[in-house]
């Protein structure tokens, strides 16, 4: 495979830090979507009234229809392709405790929909807390191990037929944002590849920028 179209590509996107306002009202999260595929690539839980979290292996004791799992990991490259252009974006750890600060601060709570379509969940968001401290931490109770800075949550899913289609049977058990944000720039320190090998190029890859070379090999863009 010719990868020297892609060197250049791939590692030359810009990168936006994204920011709210705190005083203002529209700035913020504003919804949550419950998905298949979360941008940030750790899915949720969801657990039973004996708190034994379930792995996909369903059992017949009741259920709480409870929903845990992480809304915002700092640092974290997303790729985006949007009327921006192409990009990666990400919370750091300050912005996103800003706006945990403005959830608790105005009492709000997010409304909740499915892949980010207008379709909407009968639930709400049962707590929400930052990690602290890498190892006494509510996440790891659920068996996440998660950095400091994270946001994490437990959101109640009301809605049975939802429970049990969406969440059990299609696996939507991932937490993904939609709100008023602003980008920052971020000034990358450029690298030239164009002497690495394939391997070495491709060894340096992160997660999101191999699942990104594999969308653009799939699919090249238009010439």
């Amino acid at each position: 495979m010719d990868l020297a179209k892609y060197k250049h590509k791939i590692k030359n996107l810009p990168r936006y830090k994204f920011i709210i306002d705190e005083n203002d009202i529209e700035s913020g999260i504003r919804l949550v979507s419950i998905v298949e595929d979360p941008a940030i690539e750790v899915k949720g839980m969801y657990f039973s009234k004996n708190n034994q979290l379930q792995n996909f292996e369903f059992k017949t004791n009741q259920e709480k229809q409870m929903l845990v799992g992480p809304f915002l990991i700092p640092n974290f490259d997303i790729y985006r392709n949007d009327s921006d252009g192409e990009y990666y974006g990400f919370f750091d750890a300050p912005e996103i405790e800003k706006m945990f600060n403005k959830f608790v601060r105005t009492q709000s709570n997010f409304s909740i929909n499915v892949d980010h379509s207008s379709r909407m969940v009968d639930g709400y968001i049962q707590s929400l807390y930052l990690i602290r401290d890498s190892v006494f931490n509510n996440a790891r109770y659920f068996g996440f191990d998660l950095p400091v800075g994270t946001l994490f949550g437990e959101v109640k899913i009301l809605d049975k037929q939802f429970w049990e289609n969406d969440i059990k049977k299609e696996g939507k058990t991932g937490f993904s944002i939609e709100g008023m944000l602003s980008m920052s720039p971020i000034k990358l320190q450029q690298t030239d590849y164009s002497n690495h090998t394939d391997e070495e190029f491709l060894n340096e890859l992160t997660d999101e920028e191999v699942m990104y070379l594999s969308n653009l090999i799939k699919n090249p863009p238009l010439k």
